[in-house]
């Protein structure tokens, strides 16, 4: 049985595939896309039709022209390119998978059945493509089963917890924070919400305002997500280091999402045996001295699609 896991997220797409019980890639690539022009003359095999246009995806999108970038970063846009995600991987690894296991934030869950009909079925390149088995999961449901069985510690199955752990999980994304509660070892509807707008997205609109009134020149979510990781801005080949006024944002940001938990969850983590953050932005505070909070020590980017996976893995099981 061949699983697909993806993270569809506004920053970067997370991708796991397994055949069974074994982890075959484990990848992400950014949640762009480009629109380009179509020439008889030149065969690209880097472009994708899909719904009346031809885009690029990845990595090769970021090299378009800024006009021609569109920035995934609302729920609209999420769905809209889901499809052409998903076939990107698959045609990437030359894969059919049995089963697609995803999931949305908490603040888009609601949406989860029109997200679901929207991945099972779908045109690109001309080709109809039909996903019989679809699983929808909410963002932290993903991240609690991997904690579950890895801890902080994947791919090293989990010693500690022995299904008794109490806390507070965080998934650091993008756009959106999802945030869960542990008790007992299980989920606790006390707290399960997604915070919009919250992300990383905040320190790319520190980084673009800032590029905007120092350099004027206009950039897109998605470059911005490039110069937050390289602390560079690239242009005709000459090279701005940002890396200070990025070490500046991330710090204003860091300072105003711990503001933000406090308030809004202090009293239930006095409770709590420890503050747990996954997801892309989880990185900020891998260097943290603070015993209360936790980070994955390796691939915490990874814990909601490492988890959709290990759901899909189980359910299907069970139902075979």
């Amino acid at each position: 049985m061949l699983i697909l896991s993806i993270d569809l997220g506004f920053g970067f797409n997370k991708v796991v595939v397994a055949d069974g019980s074994t982890i075959l890639h484990k990848f992400k690539f950014p949640s762009a896309a480009g629109v380009v022009q179509k020439n008889k003359m030149i065969e690209d095999k880097r472009i994708f039709s899909y719904d009346g246009k031809e885009w690029y995806v990845g990595e090769d999108a970021l090299k378009l022209p800024s006009t021609s970038i569109v920035d995934v970063k609302d729920y609209k846009a999420l769905e809209y390119f889901a499809p052409l995600f998903i076939y990107y991987v698959c045609s990437t690894l030359q894969i059919n998978p049995d089963v697609i296991a995803t999931g949305l934030s908490k603040a888009h869950v609601d949406q989860s059945g029109y997200f679901e009909e929207k991945i099972k079925s779908f045109t690109v390149n001309g080709t109809e493509i039909k996903n019989p088995t679809v699983y929808v999961l909410p963002q932290g449901a993903g991240a609690k089963i991997a904690i579950d069985k890895y801890g902080d510690n994947f791919p090293t199955p989990n010693k500690e917890f022995l299904g008794s752990s109490t806390y507070v999980g965080a998934d650091l994304g993008f756009n959106t924070i999802d945030m869960f509660q542990v008790i007992e070892g299980k989920a606790s509807p006390n707290l399960f919400e997604g915070i919009e707008n919250s992300g990383v997205v905040k320190i790319a609109k520190l980084l673009i305002d800032h590029i905007k009134k120092t350099m004027d020149r206009d950039i897109t979510y998605n470059e911005a997500k490039e110069i937050l990781s390289t602390g560079k801005l690239k242009i005709r080949n000459q090279v701005t280091d940002l890396s200070k006024e990025v070490a500046e944002f991330k710090k204003e940001y860091l300072e105003g999402l711990m503001d933000i938990i406090e308030a809004k969850y202090g009293k239930i983590l006095d409770k709590m045996d420890n503050l747990y953050l996954i997801g892309g932005g989880s990185y900020l505070f891998a260097d943290t001295e603070d015993t209360f909070i936790r980070v994955p020590k390796k691939d915490n980017e990874y814990y909601n699609a490492i988890g959709f996976y290990l759901y899909a893995l189980n359910t299907a099981t069970k139902v075979g």
